[in-house]
């Protein structure tokens, strides 16, 4: 079993091996995007409004109900690299079936609450229209019936996250995410009806749930034997309780803003506000592709090597900053020509100023999605949701505030504000936890707060489009001595063909 662990290059190889993981999870979350912006105007077409408005909630109890894994997915990343760090790979089977136990039970207790509240949902929340009614409830108890196979693939990617198989993962994400919209998309041209096109979303997650099994018993072959065992129980839920919090917690933070712009101003003012929040969040899927790597590699390294990872949280600072910080610098300096060119003059003029500070904050949570991984890796989820629930009252009074003074741009940035009050509060407990190391912990917190004062400085370059022009030049000219120091660490030129062979081989 020891062999089918550890015989691929994993990311505490230092930086090609972050660099090589990152890039599955990248390619992982980005190609279902794309898959998506292709397919769904086809399903408004063939389906119509009312029917594609119920498929978008499907999607999205789908993907609230996979709260209740109750952060087991993630516990059995952190002690599955915990037990493999510390040479005990011989635990990694019992704990992971003891945990997949766990998230069946949870998946059929969610299973049945979500087809027992379908008729209520359909009748009286959403408001499905009555020629709709009957298809739609067929099609939420499918959902209900699949929840249970849904959490626990959950289990089975924290299971490759933890003996860090991103390879594997991502190559079963892929044509998961593909399937998941491709499939109902061709139902959907044969046969518009809601329950069928449903049926096709829950047969492509079944699939890949018995697929996903299938590839955890291949990379770990002690998984081929069943095995619970109690005393993995508690810490499981312990760390998984903890790691719910932060998981609730967190949305409140994102999208409350939202509704108190709509009571407090307007619906229209809304618009100018969630429009490009949503475009910029879909940014964030750089810093979580890098976090979900360094994640296990923290949480396998913590106890016994401290410095590594150490280095290994500067690694990834440095990694989230060459590929957030060009397009944030160019966001920020040419938001009102981007929002021109996309949603119109008049849209530009009311946004263009939440643009830009809503990129200084998206780019800032990005070192806090680097920061919450390296402290959850470290063991301390209780610390991640401690600080969710202290930031939120704060949040909510810093928004009641800036909103009533500034607007929708006094929202942007509460929101912002928010995150650098994230990013401290996780820096400082990654200071805490690595006292030995904490210098170096806050000198790449002080790069952090250097860059994202740089954007700020952006925002007030001359609308001259030659002084622009010429601050982008300067900061690209930057960017590429930093990216270079960075990314490549002295390899020469000449080097760089092999380089890329060894990034791929991951050595």
């Amino acid at each position: 079993m020891t062999d089918a662990i550890t015989s691929e290059p994993d990311s505490r190889s230092g930086t090609i091996g972050l660099l090589r993981n990152t890039g599955w999870n990248l390619a992982g979350q980005i190609v279902p995007l794309f898959v998506a912006v292709f397919t769904i105007p086809g399903f408004m077409r063939h389906m119509g409004t009312d029917r594609f408005g119920v498929l978008t909630i499907a999607w999205s109890v789908l993907a609230y109900f996979s709260l209740f894994d109750f952060g087991l997915g993630r516990a059995v990343t952190v002690l599955a690299a915990e037990k493999i760090g510390a040479n005990r790979q011989s635990e990694v089977a019992p704990l992971a079936w003891t945990a997949l136990a766990i998230m069946a039970v949870l998946g059929i207790f969610a299973g049945v609450l979500a087809v027992a509240a379908s008729p209520l949902l359909i009748h009286y929340v959403f408001h499905v229209p009555s020629e709709l009614q009957s298809e739609s409830i067929v099609a939420c108890t499918l959902l209900g019936l699949s929840l249970p196979f849904v959490i626990v693939t959950t289990g089975l990617s924290g299971i490759l996250a933890g003996v860090e198989r991103f390879d594997v993962l991502n190559q079963l994400r892929m044509p998961q995410g593909t399937l998941s919209f491709i499939a109902p998309w061709a139902v959907a041209l044969w046969y518009p009806n809601l329950s069928a096109v449903v049926a096709a979303m829950v047969l492509v997650r079944v699939a890949f749930c018995l697929i996903h099994l299938f590839y955890c018993v291949r990379v770990i072959p002690d998984l081929s034997s069943l095995g619970v065992q109690k005393r993995y129980v508690r810490p499981l839920l312990n760390f998984g309780g903890w790691a719910t919090v932060s998981n609730v917690v967190g949305p409140v933070m994102i999208y409350f803003d939202r509704f108190l712009i709509g009571a407090w101003l307007s619906v229209g003012a809304v618009g100018y506000y969630a429009t490009p929040h949503e475009a910029l969040n879909r940014l964030l899927v750089v810093p979580i592709a890098v976090s979900a790597v360094l994640f296990p590699a923290i949480a396998g390294s913590w106890e016994k090597d401290v410095s590594l990872a150490t280095k290994l949280l500067a690694r990834a600072m440095d990694l989230t900053t060459v590929l957030l910080f060009p397009v944030a610098a160019f966001a920020i300096m040419f938001a009102n020509e981007m929002l021109t060119l996309w949603l119109g003059a008049s849209f530009a003029q009311n946004s263009f100023r939440v643009l830009q500070l809503l990129m200084i904050g998206v780019f800032v949570n990005g070192f806090a999605q680097v920061g919450f991984a390296v402290v959850q890796g470290a063991g301390r989820a209780d610390l991640t949701a401690k600080f969710h629930l202290l930031e939120l009252p704060v949040y909510i009074a810093l928004l009641w505030y800036l909103l009533s003074r500034f607007g929708v741009v006094g929202a942007a940035l509460a929101w912002s504000l928010r995150t650098l009050l994230d990013m401290t509060l996780l820096f400082g407990a990654t200071a805490y936890l690595n006292h030995e190391r904490r210098q170096t912990v806050w000198k790449k917190f002080s790069e952090a707060v250097l860059l994202g004062a740089m954007l700020v400085g952006c925002m007030f370059i001359p609308a001259n489009e030659y002084w622009r022009l010429a601050a982008l030049a300067c900061v690209a000219s930057l960017y590429l001595g930093y990216g270079w120091r960075v990314i490549l660490r002295g390899v020469r030129p000449a080097d760089l063909a092999p380089y890329m062979r060894m990034l791929w081989a991951g050595q």
